[in-house]
Protein backbone atom coordinates (compact mmCIF):
# COMPACT_ATOMS: atom_id res chain seq x y z
CA UNK A 1 0.00 0.00 0.00
CA UNK A 2 1.27 3.57 -0.69
CA UNK A 3 1.49 6.80 0.99
CA UNK A 4 -0.90 8.25 -1.63
CA UNK A 5 -3.74 5.76 -0.18
CA UNK A 6 -3.51 7.59 3.07
CA UNK A 7 -5.19 10.40 4.32
CA UNK A 8 -2.52 13.41 4.13
CA UNK A 9 -1.78 13.75 7.93
CA UNK A 10 -1.43 9.81 8.31
CA UNK A 11 0.63 9.75 5.66
CA UNK A 12 3.07 12.40 6.44
CA UNK A 13 3.33 10.18 9.95
CA UNK A 14 3.83 7.06 8.50
CA UNK A 15 6.56 8.46 6.19
CA UNK A 16 8.53 9.53 9.38
CA UNK A 17 8.74 6.07 10.92
CA UNK A 18 11.99 4.28 10.70
CA UNK A 19 10.81 0.74 9.89
CA UNK A 20 7.68 0.38 7.80
CA UNK A 21 7.34 -3.74 7.38
CA UNK A 22 4.31 -4.84 8.16
CA UNK A 23 0.72 -3.59 9.55
CA UNK A 24 -0.30 -2.74 5.90
CA UNK A 25 -3.79 -3.46 6.69
CA UNK A 26 -4.34 -2.17 9.70
CA UNK A 27 -3.28 0.91 8.39
CA UNK A 28 -5.89 0.22 5.52
CA UNK A 29 -8.44 0.11 8.92
CA UNK A 30 -7.07 3.22 10.73
CA UNK A 31 -7.85 5.34 7.71
CA UNK A 32 -11.21 4.34 7.57
CA UNK A 33 -11.39 5.09 11.33
CA UNK A 34 -10.29 8.51 11.78
CA UNK A 35 -12.24 11.35 12.11
CA UNK A 36 -12.16 14.37 9.83
CA UNK A 37 -12.16 16.27 12.99
CA UNK A 38 -9.12 15.19 14.21
CA UNK A 39 -5.59 15.27 12.88
CA UNK A 40 -2.84 12.14 13.28
CA UNK A 41 0.17 13.77 15.05
CA UNK A 42 2.45 10.23 15.04
CA UNK A 43 2.08 6.72 14.75
CA UNK A 44 3.43 3.76 15.60
CA UNK A 45 3.70 -0.32 14.67
CA UNK A 46 3.45 -2.38 17.69
CA UNK A 47 1.90 -5.81 18.49
CA UNK A 48 0.04 -6.09 21.72
CA UNK A 49 1.65 -8.39 24.46
CA UNK A 50 4.86 -9.38 26.50
CA UNK A 51 7.81 -9.35 24.82
CA UNK A 52 9.04 -11.08 21.51
CA UNK A 53 11.79 -13.02 22.42
CA UNK A 54 11.97 -15.93 19.66
CA UNK A 55 13.34 -15.55 16.44
CA UNK A 56 9.31 -17.07 15.00
CA UNK A 57 6.96 -14.68 17.44
CA UNK A 58 9.11 -11.85 15.69
CA UNK A 59 8.25 -12.80 12.48
CA UNK A 60 4.41 -13.95 13.20
CA UNK A 61 4.46 -9.88 15.20
CA UNK A 62 5.40 -8.35 11.47
CA UNK A 63 2.74 -10.32 10.01
CA UNK A 64 0.25 -9.15 12.77
CA UNK A 65 1.17 -5.43 13.42
CA UNK A 66 -1.14 -3.00 14.77
CA UNK A 67 -0.72 0.82 14.37
CA UNK A 68 -0.08 2.78 17.58
CA UNK A 69 -1.68 6.35 17.14
CA UNK A 70 -1.61 9.73 18.87
CA UNK A 71 -4.41 12.50 17.40
CA UNK A 72 -5.25 15.53 18.62
CA UNK A 73 -8.18 14.15 20.66
CA UNK A 74 -7.32 10.97 21.79
CA UNK A 75 -4.73 7.77 21.61
CA UNK A 76 -5.61 4.11 19.41
CA UNK A 77 -4.33 0.84 18.73
CA UNK A 78 -5.58 -0.30 15.53
CA UNK A 79 -4.69 -4.07 14.60
CA UNK A 80 -6.20 -6.21 11.67
CA UNK A 81 -5.30 -9.42 10.28
CA UNK A 82 -6.14 -12.60 9.14
CA UNK A 83 -4.92 -14.05 12.40
CA UNK A 84 -6.29 -10.72 14.42
CA UNK A 85 -8.42 -7.91 15.05
CA UNK A 86 -8.60 -5.99 18.22
CA UNK A 87 -9.25 -1.65 18.70
CA UNK A 88 -8.61 0.33 20.93
CA UNK A 89 -9.20 3.83 21.58
CA UNK A 90 -9.45 6.48 24.81
CA UNK A 91 -9.34 10.61 24.96
CA UNK A 92 -6.06 11.78 25.72
CA UNK A 93 -7.74 13.37 29.34
CA UNK A 94 -8.22 9.46 29.94
CA UNK A 95 -4.56 8.58 29.72
CA UNK A 96 -3.14 8.26 33.11
CA UNK A 97 1.27 7.07 32.38
CA UNK A 98 3.13 5.86 29.46
CA UNK A 99 6.29 4.85 30.03
CA UNK A 100 8.91 2.55 27.58
CA UNK A 101 11.64 -0.02 28.34
CA UNK A 102 13.69 -2.48 26.25
CA UNK A 103 16.50 -3.68 24.77
CA UNK A 104 18.60 -2.36 21.96
CA UNK A 105 16.09 -2.51 18.77
CA UNK A 106 12.84 -3.62 20.37
CA UNK A 107 10.81 -2.37 23.22
CA UNK A 108 7.89 -2.16 25.89
CA UNK A 109 5.63 0.78 25.94
CA UNK A 110 3.17 0.74 29.02
CA UNK A 111 0.18 2.51 28.80
CA UNK A 112 -2.59 3.06 31.78
CA UNK A 113 -5.87 4.33 30.01
CA UNK A 114 -9.36 4.32 31.17
CA UNK A 115 -8.49 2.22 33.87
CA UNK A 116 -6.58 -0.77 31.66
CA UNK A 117 -2.72 -1.88 31.77
CA UNK A 118 -1.90 -1.80 28.06
CA UNK A 119 1.31 -3.06 26.63
CA UNK A 120 2.79 -2.98 23.23
CA UNK A 121 5.72 -4.47 21.19
CA UNK A 122 7.74 -2.03 19.27
CA UNK A 123 11.05 -1.05 17.69
CA UNK A 124 12.52 0.97 20.21
CA UNK A 125 13.27 4.44 17.56
CA UNK A 126 9.60 5.01 16.93
CA UNK A 127 8.39 3.96 20.13
CA UNK A 128 10.55 6.62 21.63
CA UNK A 129 9.50 9.51 19.38
CA UNK A 130 5.81 8.12 19.95
CA UNK A 131 6.10 7.98 23.84
CA UNK A 132 7.27 11.42 23.68
CA UNK A 133 4.52 12.98 21.52
CA UNK A 134 1.53 11.16 24.12
CA UNK A 135 3.21 12.88 27.27
CA UNK A 136 3.64 16.12 24.94
CA UNK A 137 -0.47 15.88 23.92
CA UNK A 138 -1.46 14.32 27.32
CA UNK A 139 0.19 17.00 28.97
CA UNK A 140 -1.19 20.04 26.77
CA UNK A 141 -4.80 18.61 27.50
CA UNK A 142 -4.35 18.75 31.26
CA UNK A 143 -2.70 22.60 31.58
CA UNK A 144 -4.67 22.52 35.30
CA UNK A 145 -4.22 20.12 38.17
CA UNK A 146 -7.22 18.09 36.26
CA UNK A 147 -8.03 17.61 32.95
CA UNK A 148 -11.39 20.08 33.75
CA UNK A 149 -8.81 23.21 34.16
CA UNK A 150 -8.84 25.88 31.94
CA UNK A 151 -6.37 26.40 29.57
CA UNK A 152 -4.01 29.06 31.26
CA UNK A 153 -3.57 32.45 30.75
CA UNK A 154 -0.76 34.26 30.52
CA UNK A 155 -0.11 35.62 34.56
CA UNK A 156 -1.28 39.41 34.64
CA UNK A 157 1.90 41.67 36.05
CA UNK A 158 0.95 44.00 38.79
CA UNK A 159 1.82 47.15 38.45
CA UNK A 160 1.67 50.41 40.99
CA UNK A 161 -1.73 52.36 41.43
CA UNK A 162 -1.43 55.51 40.71
CA UNK A 163 -1.89 57.81 43.10
CA UNK A 164 -4.93 60.46 42.14
CA UNK A 165 -3.05 64.07 41.87
CA UNK A 166 -2.92 66.14 45.11
CA UNK A 167 -4.60 69.80 44.87
CA UNK A 168 -4.40 71.81 47.39
CA UNK A 169 -7.44 73.87 48.90
CA UNK A 170 -7.80 77.93 47.70
CA UNK A 171 -6.32 80.80 50.07
CA UNK A 172 -7.73 81.50 53.00
CA UNK A 173 -7.91 85.52 52.87
CA UNK A 174 -8.06 86.01 56.73
CA UNK A 175 -5.25 83.34 57.06
CA UNK A 176 -2.35 86.11 56.93
CA UNK A 177 -4.31 88.52 58.76
CA UNK A 178 -3.10 89.33 62.05
CA UNK A 179 -4.80 90.79 65.32
CA UNK A 180 -4.57 93.93 66.67
CA UNK A 181 -3.44 92.26 69.87
CA UNK A 182 -1.12 89.47 68.88
CA UNK A 183 2.46 89.63 67.61
CA UNK A 184 2.86 88.45 63.97
CA UNK A 185 3.85 85.04 63.95
CA UNK A 186 6.88 83.39 62.52
CA UNK A 187 6.25 81.76 59.60
CA UNK A 188 5.90 77.94 59.29
CA UNK A 189 8.87 76.55 56.66
CA UNK A 190 7.57 73.71 54.56
CA UNK A 191 8.51 70.59 55.41
CA UNK A 192 11.58 69.06 52.65
CA UNK A 193 11.16 65.50 51.49
CA UNK A 194 14.18 63.19 52.18
CA UNK A 195 16.84 63.71 49.76
CA UNK A 196 16.79 59.62 48.29
CA UNK A 197 13.13 58.38 49.55
CA UNK A 198 13.05 54.55 49.55
CA UNK A 199 11.84 52.98 46.95
CA UNK A 200 9.02 49.98 46.61
CA UNK A 201 10.34 46.74 45.46
CA UNK A 202 9.65 45.69 41.61
CA UNK A 203 6.63 43.73 41.60
CA UNK A 204 7.13 40.06 40.13
CA UNK A 205 5.03 38.31 37.44
CA UNK A 206 3.26 35.55 38.78
CA UNK A 207 4.71 32.35 38.34
CA UNK A 208 1.66 29.98 36.42
CA UNK A 209 1.79 26.39 34.86
CA UNK A 210 5.16 24.76 34.43
CA UNK A 211 6.56 25.17 31.10
CA UNK A 212 5.99 23.26 28.21
CA UNK A 213 3.59 22.75 25.57
CA UNK A 214 -0.39 23.78 25.82
CA UNK A 215 -3.36 23.94 23.67
CA UNK A 216 -3.03 27.24 22.12
CA UNK A 217 -5.86 29.19 23.35
CA UNK A 218 -6.80 30.38 20.30
CA UNK A 219 -7.00 27.90 18.05
CA UNK A 220 -7.57 24.24 19.70
CA UNK A 221 -5.83 22.64 16.49
CA UNK A 222 -2.42 23.81 17.75
CA UNK A 223 -0.21 23.90 20.66
CA UNK A 224 1.66 27.24 21.93
CA UNK A 225 4.79 27.13 24.00
CA UNK A 226 4.15 28.43 27.81
CA UNK A 227 7.77 29.30 29.24
CA UNK A 228 6.14 29.76 32.61
CA UNK A 229 5.08 33.42 33.00
CA UNK A 230 3.27 34.05 29.21
CA UNK A 231 2.80 32.76 25.82
CA UNK A 232 5.96 32.85 23.86
CA UNK A 233 5.75 33.03 19.86
CA UNK A 234 6.71 28.94 18.96
CA UNK A 235 3.36 27.24 17.46
CA UNK A 236 3.09 23.77 16.37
Amino acid sequence: MGTTDLRPDLAAAYGRLKSTSGGKKSLQALNRILQPTETVEVICLATPGEEVTKFEDFRLAQITYGVLVVTSSRFLFVQESKVAQEQFDAPLAAVDSVSMAGRLIHGTIKIAASGQSLRYQVGKKDGSVFVACLRNAVAAGLPAASAAGPVPQPARVAYPATQPEHRSAPPDPDQNRQSPHTPPSTPVQPAMAPPNPPQPPPVQPAMGPPPGWYQHPGNPNQRRWWDGYRWTEHIQ
